[in-house]
C-alpha cells in the first residue's frame, strides 16, 4: 500500500517529466510558428522573439518566504 507521500512524490514527477518532455517542444513549436514567447529567466521575465530578439519585460525580487501547503486532517 503507497503512502500519501509516495502517491505525491510521484504526482509531482510526472508534472515534472511532462514539463521536462513537452515543455521544450511547445517553446519551439511556438516560435516556429512566429509569436514571441515569453519566459522566466532567473529573476527576469523575458519575452523572445521569433527572430531572436530578447527583450526583459521585468524583473521579480526573490522572496524570503517559502510557500508550502498545510493539510488538516478533522
Amino acid at each position: 500500500m503507497k503512502t500519501k507521500v509516495e502517491v505525491e512524490k510521484n504526482e509531482k514527477e510526472v508534472i515534472l517529466d511532462g514539463l521536462r518532455k513537452y515543455g521544450r517542444k511547445a517553446y519551439d513549436e511556438t516560435l516556429a510558428n512566429g509569436v514571441p514567447v515569453t519566459v522566466l529567466r532567473g529573476n527576469k521575465i523575458c519575452r523572445i522573439e521569433p527572430n531572436g530578439n530578447t527583450s526583459i519585460v521585468a524583473s521579480v525580487t526573490q522572496t524570503k518566504f517559502k510557500v508550502s501547503q498545510k493539510i488538516f486532517k478533522l
